[in-house]
C-alpha cells in the first residue's frame, strides 16, 4: 500500500515545483525527471517516488500494492489529480493501445534510436559472452561438432544456437568469426 502521512509537509514541497497549464488543465512538474520516461519524482523519505503516484495519494487516497497511476491526459510530467486515476499494468496498456501511443514497426525504440539497445554482452539478459559465441560458430562450422552437443556445453536453448548459427543475433562476431566464408548449410 502507497500512502503519504505528511500531507501537508509534502504538498508544501511541491507547490513551488509544478506550473499549471491553461489550456490543458495540467498540472506540469518542473523539477527533478527520475528516468527515461520523464515522470516527475522527489525524495520522501529514503525513497525516490513519482510524483504522479505522490499527487494522487495526497488528493485521491492510497494506492494498493500492484496498482498503477495512469493519466488521462496522456502527459507524465502531469500531477494533476483529476487526471489521474488508477488501473493495473494491464488496464494502463489497453489504455495506450486504446489511444494510440505504442510505438511499433518503424516507430519503435529499436528502429528509431538503435544505438540505445543493448547488445551482446551489453544486455543484461545475455548468457553468453562474446568468446562463447565465437566458440560456437568456431565448433559448429570449423569442427563439425553437433548442434546438441553444444546446446548441452553451452547451457542455451536450442533456438538462441540456430540464431547464432543463421546469423541473427551476434551478427558483428558472427561476421569475424566467418568473415567471406560461405559456410555449408548442416541444420
Amino acid at each position: 500500500m502507497f500512502s503519504i502521512q505528511n500531507k501537508e509537509e509534502i504538498l508544501e514541497r511541491m507547490q513551488d515545483k509544478y506550473v499549471v497549464d491553461e489550456v490543458t488543465g495540467c498540472w506540469n512538474w518542473i523539477a527533478a525527471c527520475r528516468n527515461r520516461y520523464k515522470y516527475g519524482s522527489m525524495r520522501i523519505k529514503d525513497c525516490i517516488v513519482d510524483t504522479h503516484r505522490v499527487s494522487y495519494a495526497i488528493y485521491n487516497g492510497d494506492i494498493a500494492d500492484g496498482l498503477c497511476v495512469c493519466h488521462k491526459c496522456d502527459n507524465m510530467k502531469c500531477i494533476n489529480p483529476e487526471h489521474l486515476f488508477l488501473g493495473t499494468k494491464d488496464d494502463n496498456n489497453k489504455d495506450m493501445f486504446k489511444k494510440g501511443r505504442y510505438a511499433r514497426g518503424e516507430t519503435s525504440g529499436a528502429r528509431l534510436h538503435p544505438e540505445l539497445m543493448s547488445r551482446g554482452e551489453q544486455n543484461g539478459a545475455s548468457k553468453l559472452l562474446e568468446l562463447d559465441v565465437e566458440n560456437i560458430l568456431k565448433d559448429y562450422y570449423f569442427s563439425d561438432k553437433k548442434v546438441k552437443d553444444i546446446i548441452l556445453e553451452s547451457k542455451v536453448t536450442k533456438s538462441t544456437i540456430y540464431t547464432i548459427l543463421h546469423r541473427k543475433q551476434w551478427i558483428e562476431v558472427y561476421d569475424r568469426v566467418m568473415g567471406d566464408i560461405k559456410p555449408h548449410n548442416r541444420t
